[in-house]
């Protein structure tokens, strides 16, 4: 035919990328194949063009954003904060819940790195529920991200916060008079997006 290859060449398919590696060998571990398997992946991207933030793993890139957009069978638009109305109940309901994570992306005590998808959602301001003496509402603006032992502490009194701002600033006053301040870190801090 003319061509220059020899009948003995063969094919070589193209190198995986490593990111397809990764996704083989993490569901090799959970012993089994995609069309078996239901992960959750609770990420954030506010445009297409822009990193995404995986809770629990920390920013990738926009493209890695893309591909986990496009393999998911789900993906929830979140409102904004501002269009999350409080509830009467104790529980923050799941919008909430990923509102406030998001926007806190760890807890939220000075220094502690516990990602916000591992955290109780606590008030900022006690609910009635708990404390009949006070008026903190279920809502985004009032709901914090805190690990089991930050928690412990808030709820003991040992540190009590305070904000100015809708829980985006936090002012924690600890034993001994120590004050400390804490700015939500996640991809839907208004600290990353100001208006």
């Amino acid at each position: 035919d003319g061509s220059d290859r020899d009948d003995n060449t063969q094919v070589v398919p193209p190198v995986p990328l490593m990111s397809h590696c990764r996704g083989q060998v993490a569901l090799h571990l959970l012993g089994g194949h995609r069309d078996q398997l239901t992960v959750t992946v609770n990420a954030y991207q506010a445009h297409s063009d822009q990193p995404c933030y995986v809770l629990g793993s920390g920013w990738v890139s926009a493209t890695t954003g893309g591909e986990l957009a496009a393999l998911a069978t789900r993906v929830c638009e979140l409102p904004g904060a501002a269009d999350i109305p409080p509830t009467e109940a104790y529980r923050f309901t799941t919008v909430q819940k990923a509102w406030i994570q998001g926007r806190d992306g760890y807890c939220r005590f000075p220094g502690c790195q516990v990602p916000a998808d591992t955290c109780e959602h606590d008030h900022l301001v006690n609910s009635p529920h708990t404390d009949p003496t006070s008026d903190g509402p279920t809502g985004v603006a009032n709901g914090i991200c805190l690990c089991r032992t930050h928690h412990t502490l808030k709820t003991a009194r040992a540190w009590q916060p305070t904000s100015p701002d809708d829980a985006v600033t936090l002012h924690w006053a600890g034993p001994g008079g120590v004050e400390l301040t804490t700015v939500a870190a996640g991809p839907l801090s208004p600290v990353r997006h100001p208006d």
